[in-house]
């Protein structure tokens, strides 16, 4: 059995179940995902008793934006003598 890492947009389900009121159990089984996953990823990444999915995946979002820069060619302005029409 492989080791996966809870994705941004299950972090982000696990935020709103949370908000929702709804139990771990239910939140794990709405992700397919284990009752225990779900209480270890909040337990570790709760501060004040408040779950925040964007402190969960910091390190994951920034991985994904220097890939998503390696992919995009840098885009750059060239400037042109814009030339008034002259009047004869």
């Amino acid at each position: 059995m492989g080791h996966n890492h809870i994705t941004i947009s299950e972090r982000e389900s696990i935020c709103k179940g949370v908000s929702q009121y709804l139990s771990r159990i239910e939140i794990a089984m709405s992700l397919k995902m284990s009752k225990s996953t779900i209480s270890r990823e909040l337990k570790r990444n709760s501060e004040n008793g408040s779950y925040s999915p964007v402190a969960a995946g910091g390190g994951q979002i920034l991985i994904e934006t220097q890939e998503l820069q390696k992919r995009t060619r840098s885009c750059r302005t060239r400037r042109y003598a814009i030339s008034s029409p002259t009047s004869s």
